[in-house]
């Protein structure tokens, strides 16, 4: 989760975010829902704020534009639409209190505490933010084979993926069932086993 802002506006926090006007993704998608789950984790419900539903791009432009005060980014680091608006803006990264956090991943598992590299966004250090367990869902109507196959072609190609999308390289066999927000299928169980057996 990436929520930005500019160095003027002086929000620093996400409890900052009280009484402005932000863009949360487009109505609807993991973005919006992801906000709207942070924000009433720390105590901010749509009513505190005035909600835009605007994608990333738009996010920018609107942010640009002077439009928004903040908005919400969940995406791989980096953004592009962020590192263009950065060129544009005195970005500045929103903080998210991980001891807070921490208390929101009691009950919602699929947050994790994270921390957004000094130097991505021309931040001088780290900055503290949730970060949301990507997850490949399957129809519970694949077969054993086929779910088997897929599961092996996903972690037996991943320095493809890898050279794809910076993203991809915090897949990893070890850490792939963190943060789980579904049944684990028994074919990746399958392929663990394979694999531990090595």
């Amino acid at each position: 989760m990436q929520i930005v802002t500019s160095k003027k506006s002086g929000i620093k926090n996400i409890e900052d975010l009280r009484g402005k006007r932000i863009a949360v993704g487009d109505q609807g998608s993991g973005t919006e829902v992801n906000a709207r789950t942070l924000l009433e984790g720390f105590g901010i419900t749509y009513d505190d704020v005035t909600v835009d539903y605007l994608g990333f791009a738009e996010a920018a432009d609107g942010m640009k534009a002077g439009k928004i005060e903040a908005a919400f980014f969940s995406s791989g680091l980096p953004n592009s639409s962020l590192m263009e608006l950065e060129q544009g803006l005195d970005l500045q990264i929103v903080t998210i209190n991980q001891d807070k956090l921490k208390e929101i991943i009691a009950t919602k598992p699929y947050f994790k505490t994270f921390e957004i590299p000094a130097g991505t966004y021309g931040n001088e250090t780290a900055v503290p933010t949730a970060a949301i367990m990507n997850a490949l869902l399957v129809s519970s109507d694949l077969s054993e084979a086929d779910g088997y196959k897929l599961t092996k072609a996903l972690f037996d190609n991943l320095d493809g993926l890898k050279t794809a999308h910076q993203a991809a390289n915090d897949i990893s066999l070890e850490t792939a069932r963190d943060g789980m927000v579904a049944q684990s299928i028994l074919e990746l169980k399958k392929y663990y086993d394979e694999q531990a057996a090595k």
